[in-house]
């Protein structure tokens, strides 16, 4: 498991319940590549990335096995296949799910045929939504905020991967994708983390 997964599943006990609202779950699924994360209240659910597309079918039946009957929200931070593999899938299962990603533009080059596949189907989605920095939306009172990306300087999808701050009361969540060090220090300096 990946370190930030672990830090995840640490930083996930944080959180607690608001009066008369469910309790806020937050699980880390490992999806061999990555993690896809759960946010559950009572039987409603947001899920953040998919894994890649052969372990769609054991995170499906992972989240069904947490009690959560409805996706809400499907969060896609960026288009490569170990965080947008599993979309038809879980499109399939929770075809009510708002989708969203960041837009990210594709060039008419350098990228995989897979690539530009999950960037056609997501924006032909009549679900599909496009959130960058400063955009947030209030699930069940837990605020999903997005820190990243504010535009795009490159092609480079894991510089411009969704960076979201999940908070609940007085705890947070940083989820980043795979934003690296560069997306790291240009959040510090700016003080929103």
């Amino acid at each position: 498991m990946r370190k930030s997964a672990a830090i995840l599943g640490f930083l996930a006990t944080l959180f607690l319940s608001q009066p008369g609202l469910a309790e806020l779950r937050v699980v880390v699924f490992d999806t061999g590549q990555g993690q896809a994360i759960l946010l559950r209240r009572g039987s409603q659910g947001v899920l953040i990335d998919t894994g890649v597309a052969p372990y769609a079918d054991t995170l499906l039946r992972r989240i069904e096995a947490h009690g959560v009957a409805d996706l809400d929200y499907l969060f896609i931070s960026h288009l490569h296949p170990d965080h947008a593999g599993g979309y038809f899938r879980v499109r399939e299962r929770f075809p009510k799910a708002a989708i969203i990603g960041n837009g990210h533009p594709l060039a008419a080059r350098g990228f995989s045929s897979i690539e530009r596949l999950y960037d056609d189907a997501l924006r032909n989605d009549p679900r599909w939504r496009v959130m960058r920095a400063g955009g947030e939306l209030i699930w069940q009172g837990v605020s999903i905020k997005v820190l990243w990306p504010e535009s795009f300087a490159s092609q480079d999808f894991n510089r411009h991967s969704l960076v979201l701050m999940i908070a609940l009361g007085k705890s947070r969540l940083l989820v980043m994708g795979d934003a690296g060090d560069y997306v790291e220090r240009r959040l510090l300096e700016r003080g929103v983390v």
